[in-house]
């Protein structure tokens, strides 16, 4: 999503359309966040998805740490 903002946002500044700047950087706010809340809730709540598919319980403790210190990232990175 970054390098579409990148690309659309330069070209507008560029033109002398400032409003349509603020335009594409409030729509890939919300589209990154409509993505990231999924994304952190699955990642927040993976535990239960590795016991239904049968991953061990020690690779799946050390798998949910990791997702959930990485969730903590997921909104820096997703917002441009």
């Amino acid at each position: 999503m970054s390098s579409a903002i990148d690309t659309l946002a330069s070209q507008n500044y560029n033109a002398g359309n400032y409003k349509e700047v603020g335009i594409v950087l409030q729509r890939s706010f919300l589209i990154s966040w409509a993505m990231a809340v999924p994304l952190i809730s699955t990642w927040f709540y993976a535990r239960p998805i590795f016991d239904i598919v049968g991953v061990e319980d020690d690779v799946a403790d050390v798998i949910q740490n990791f997702l959930r210190i990485r969730a903590i990232s997921v909104p820096s990175t997703s917002s441009v």
